[in-house]
Parts: structure tokens; C-alpha cells; sequence
């Protein structure tokens, strides 16, 4: 059962009431769902859409194709499910088993050690991509928690039911991701609640370097930082999140690059990342890096193995020999 239903508390009284029959049936795997009333189709496609994102546990039920008979009295919700009662609970015993191992070590840790050990526990372990191995599995928590493969939906829906699990706040935000040419692709990440403040967090684009390493350029951001590369779906208000507490130092001249290179070469670390102000031009930061750093310090630039640069984060990865 979700601890957090964001979507349900943003509705309409009577949009509540739909929200938790249709709940309610789901939950119980009925075929026909008829709930009285006069609904309009802005009531049922919000009502399906805080349903579905609320409550990641839902893994069973196709919320993306439902036939609904709408008349004046009542809505009737013509239900689809991907496996029957008893191979549900198989799958839940199953996933249950998944998120223990996962969160049972964590379980005397401070809230926002274990949002981070939530998010690099997916970073490490999830790959991006299809999973055929059940239906509609890259979009669910069967994929990432059972096949360690999903889309973004899959992560954020993941990165939910694990901290309702541990009785966090959390929602899967949903709108589009803008790549650094500017197109943009449907997205889900996740908003969580720490110490009454909201931050942005998208598992999702966050970078894993050889298993060893893992990105914190998406990790605790602010609203502002977030809009960046991403939009927000109109349907619902999201929580503003004002502050950041993003662990990535930010440079904003060739001199600041410049001194945290140099700084970095000489702490043994293996990767480093940094996220460069937009002052910094992608050809300004490529010439102090080829061409200014090894004129000033050529032992530093011979530590350097590798580097690379995000463009839609602005984030600046350095693999260090």
C-alpha cells in the first residue's frame, strides 16, 4: 500500500471518490468497475492518471488501455490484468523478497542517506531499456526490482514503491526530458520529502562509469535546477522545490575549472564530476582541458585517463588514472 498518494490529495472531492473506487476495484482484480455518478472525461483521465502513479504496487493492472462506458449515472471501468490472483501473489512475495534486500540494511539510517542509497542502488542496478520477461514489465517495478531492466516510468515508479516502503514521501513526477538539441521525449522522475522540503531526483539520467561510480548530477535538486532539461505534465501542480542540495560543486570561469582540476588530480579519486555554469561555453571548457591545463600543470593532465561532457546537465565527468 502506497504511504504517499500526492495526485489523490491534489484532486477534487468527488474526483477523491472515483479515485478510491477505482482503487478499490482494481485492488480487488474486478473485470467491470461501475461507479455512480456523472463524471467528465477531465475527472476520468485525472483520476486514472493519480491512480496509476500513486501506487507503483498496481504492477498487475494495464491502467494504460481501459475501455470506459460513460453515461449519465454511472462510469463503468472495463479492466484488463497481466496475471491471475495466484500468479500475483507469486510476484508479490517476489518483489517483497527484492525490496527487503535492498532496504533492510538501511533501516536505521537518516532519511536522506537512504534517498541516496535508494538512488544508487537503481543507478548501479537497473539498466535502461525493454523487459519482455513480463507484461509491461519496463514500466513497472517488476522490471527493475525482478529483471534489473526498465524505461524511466519503471525507475520512477521503483524509486516510489521503495521509499513508501520506508514511509517517505515521494511522487513520480511526469513530463518530458529535453535533450541538448532541444527535442524533447515523454519522461518520469521522482520528487521526494526530506525535513519538509521537496527536492528532484532522476535516477533515470544519472551516469554509472564502469560499476563503480555513480552520478549525483540529478540528486536532490531544486525546481529552478530541474527545468534545466526537463518539463512538467500540465495535468497536476507539482511542489516547488526551492533549494537544492545538490553535492556537485558548480564552476562558472576557466579559473575555477582550472583550480578544481588541479585540486582533483591529487585526491586519488577515480572519477570526479563538476557541473560548468552556462558561461562556460562546451569549446571554452574543451580548451582549458586540452590546451590551458597541461601548460599549467602537466602532471595533473597526465592523471586524466578520460573525460566527457554532458550537455543537457552541464555536467563535466573526469576519469582519473
Amino acid at each position: 500500500m502506497s504511504y504517499s498518494r500526492y495526485y489523490r490529495y491534489k484532486l477534487l472531492t468527488a474526483q477523491k471518490k472515483l479515485y478510491d473506487e477505482l482503487l478499490k476495484g482494481i485492488q480487488n482484480e474486478s473485470t467491470e468497475i461501475v461507479i455512480p455518478g456523472d463524471w467528465s472525461e477531465e475527472d476520468i483521465e485525472k483520476v486514472v492518471f493519480a491512480v496509476d502513479y500513486d501506487n507503483p504496487e498496481l504492477y498487475y493492472a494495464d491502467l494504460t488501455d481501459i475501455r470506459i462506458l460513460k453515461s449519465k449515472i454511472s462510469a463503468a471501468f472495463q479492466m484488463r490484468y497481466y496475471c491471475k490472483a495466484a500468479e500475483r501473489k507469486k510476484y508479490d512475495r517476489m518483489l517483497q523478497k527484492a525490496a527487503a534486500e535492498i532496504l533492510v540494511p538501511l533501516l536505521d539510517q537518516e532519511k536522506e542517506d537512504i534517498c541516496l542509497k535508494i538512488h544508487d542502488w537503481l543507478v548501479f542496478n537497473c539498466t535502461y531499456g525493454d523487459c519482455d520477461r513480463f507484461a509491461n514489465a519496463s514500466y513497472s517495478i517488476i522490471g527493475v526490482l525482478l529483471n534489473h531492466t526498465a524505461v524511466c516510468e519503471g525507475i520512477a515508479k521503483t524509486y516510489k514503491y521503495l521509499a513508501d516502503l520506508m514511509r517517505l514521501r515521494c511522487i513520480v513526477a511526469v513530463g518530458n526530458a529535453i535533450g541538448p538539441n532541444g527535442t524533447e521525449e515523454g519522461h518520469a522522475w521522482n520528487i521526494i520529502r526530506i525535513n519538509n522540503r521537496c527536492y528532484h531526483i532522476d535516477a533515470t539520467l544519472e551516469q554509472c562509469i564502469d560499476d563503480r561510480y555513480c552520478s549525483k548530477a540529478y540528486y536532490l535538486l531544486s525546481t529552478k535546477e530541474i527545468l534545466r532539461d526537463h518539463k512538467f505534465h500540465p495535468f497536476f501542480v507539482l511542489p516547488y522545490c526551492d533549494q537544492t542540495k545538490n553535492r556537485l560543486e558548480t564552476v562558472h570561469s576557466p579559473s575555477e575549472l582550472l583550480a578544481f582540476f588541479i585540486s582533483e588530480s591529487k585526491c586519488y579519486h577515480s572519477y570526479s564530476e563538476v557541473r560548468v555554469s552556462r558561461e562556460l561555453t562546451r569549446e571554452k571548457l574543451m580548451h582549458v582541458i586540452d590546451y590551458e591545463i597541461p601548460e599549467l600543470d602537466i602532471a595533473a593532465y597526465c592523471n586524466l585517463k578520460e573525460y566527457w561532457f554532458a550537455e543537457s546537465s552541464r555536467v563535466l565527468y573526469l576519469h582519473w588514472r
